[in-house]
């Protein structure tokens, strides 16, 4: 798959309709953020983990509305009724999204909670390693951690990249064909064979405007400690990746599925 081509197939199906396409990853991407501006406290963990478990179905407004780009829809999309899909049909959507986000995470969080362990963490710490494994794993203390850990906790993060890789087009699986919970990431897996290092290089084709968005908010969180600051960072973050590569961004992945989806061609059940 050329991802030059894609990324041209992108910019056209956006060229009549990229300000609604802007507003709906604003919408995302703020209502996203909630969870990042939480005190690091017991109490903010425990909140910002529940919020998490709530938003997980939020980022199917991409979904909906790319696939409706893609298929010549974009008379279709409405910002209101795609940026917030996610709560709109939320029953319809969490356990599958739900699944997707333990499947991909659990080589993370097994060796995680190994490491809380090894720790001699108390209980409290339990929901700033479910909210945010890898940064809980880096914050541990390395003195009571044995050397073999090092080696798990890599190997883990490989293995969680491959199956984020492998699962990417459960959402799509889930919007364009009905499939639901194990059954869409079962078919995401097997459709994604062969197919992981394509749709890397889609993703870090971007990885330009990723880094300038990253240092954005970094260097306005630098300059303007404190929660204000993180406000302010996490929105001027939110509208430069809107603005910038986020709208073309997914209209491509949505290309990739649909080209997927004609190779498979899912109406014979070769999936």
């Amino acid at each position: 798959m050329d991802i030059t081509e894609m990324r041209m197939q992108a910019k056209m199906h956006l060229r009549n309709h990229k300000l609604t396409m802007i507003y709906i990853c604003l919408i995302i991407g703020l209502i996203n953020f909630i969870p990042n501006v939480l005190p690091n406290t017991t109490i903010g963990n425990s909140l910002s983990l529940i919020l998490i478990l709530l938003l997980v179905p939020m980022n199917h407004g991409y979904v909906t509305s790319s696939l409706k780009f893609v298929r010549g829809l974009g008379d279709q999309v409405d910002e209101k009724k795609d940026g917030f899909v996610g709560i709109l049909r939320f029953k319809d959507l969490f356990t599958t999204y739900f699944l997707q986000e333990v499947l991909s995470a659990l080589p993370l969080l097994i060796v995680g909670i190994a490491g809380l362990l090894l720790n001699a963490a108390r209980l409290h710490d339990l929901p700033s390693l479910l909210a945010n494994p890898s940064a809980y794993i880096a914050s541990m203390n390395l003195e009571k951690i044995p050397s073999y850990y090092f080696v798990l906790v890599f190997a883990s993060l490989c293995l969680t990249f491959w199956l984020t890789m492998r699962l990417a087009m459960t959402g799509y699986l889930l919007e364009a064909k009905g499939f639901k919970n194990f059954s869409a990431c079962k078919q995401s897996f097997q459709m994604m064979k062969g197919y992981c290092w394509q749709y890397f290089k889609l993703l870090f084709s971007y990885i330009l405007w990723i880094f300038l968005a990253m240092l954005l908010q970094n260097s306005i969180m630098s300059l303007l400690p404190g929660i204000i600051g993180a406000c302010l960072a996490g929105v001027v973050s939110v509208m430069f990746q809107a603005y910038t590569y986020l709208p073309e961004q997914n209209v491509a992945v949505a290309v990739m599925f649909m080209r997927l989806l004609n190779i498979y061609n899912m109406n014979d059940d070769n999936l």
